[in-house]
């Protein structure tokens, strides 16, 4: 019974069943006292391990609950039932820059537009290219191995899926498939979109089409910029986190010289908070 409930039960006169208020109470301070401070701790415990100590740094590596409770979050949890507890930092510990210059003839004749938005796309497509590897090597570092129960790719799939699907512990109790997501290298892409040709009940997949988004329930993707070697990494929804900050540099004169230089700063960091949902496959 939480807080609000006992001030309604007061309000209208009605009777309070001790003993199942002092075991909602009794577990709501388990939550609070234990659970969550444990929680937290181990998300430090594997950023440490991982490399970095931005939460080492600011206390979070502890069991003590003051460390870890966040006001709002505890009051929603004695008023609610629900809330959460301070979140643990991850480091922006990445910065880039990608500075172009133009010179004076080509604004002559493209516009600084123009080359500021063709400079823009090839941009935008090297910050993919850096995110995107960064993120699934620190995925993969942090995952799981599969040990696959057959060699046949839908078995592969499945194996991953299942191992992230019936996760428990004492704070995940299964992982739905809808939040399941799994990244392939294009050769095992290439291998699933044949299972799918070659089998005679996908009524659920247009196999028509040149790219597909789901397989056995759960969402997939084509990326080549997994790790060497990695051929599938499946994860939770939210298991890795990276913070992304973009500053756009205006162009600007270069002095002594006949150009405009501009470009883009990014500063990022990226960090696995739930390894054990995050399952790989070489």
């Amino acid at each position: 019974m939480m807080i609000w409930q006992l001030i309604d039960v007061f309000r209208n006169g009605g009777e309070i069943d001790i003993a199942h208020t002092l075991a909602e109470l009794a577990a709501t301070a388990v939550v609070l006292i234990f659970c969550l401070p444990v929680h937290e701790f181990a998300h430090a415990w594997a950023a440490k391990k991982l490399g970095d100590d931005t939460a080492w740094m600011h206390g979070r590596l502890t069991l003590n609950p003051s460390k870890h409770l966040d006001l709002m979050g505890t009051l929603m949890i004695l008023f609610v039932g629900f809330g959460y507890a301070k979140p643990v930092p991850v480091q922006i510990n990445v910065d880039r820059e990608l500075i172009e210059e133009a010179e004076e003839k080509d604004v002559a004749f493209y516009g600084i537009e123009g080359l500021i938005a063709r400079a823009t796309a090839r941009q935008q497509l090297s910050l993919q290219r850096e995110l995107e590897r960064s993120f699934f090597a620190k995925a993969n570092a942090s995952g799981t191995a599969l040990t696959p129960s057959g060699t046949a790719i839908h078995q592969i799939i499945e194996g991953v899926i299942q191992q992230i699907e019936t996760t428990k512990n004492d704070f995940v109790d299964g992982v739905p498939r809808d939040m399941i997501h799994l990244i392939c290298d294009t050769n095992t892409y290439g291998l699933i979109r044949d299972d799918l040709d070659r089998g005679v009940q996908n009524a659920n997949v247009n196999t028509a089409i040149a790219e597909f988004g789901t397989y056995h329930g759960v969402r997939i993707y084509s990326s080549v910029y997994l790790p060497v070697g990695v051929k599938v990494i499946g994860m939770c929804h939210g298991s890795v986190a990276q913070p992304i900050k973009l500053s756009l540099a205006d162009p600007i004169k270069v002095q002594l010289s006949d150009a405009y230089a501009f470009g883009l700063f990014f500063y990022y960091g990226v960090e696995a908070v739930m390894p054990d949902l995050i399952v790989t496959y070489s």
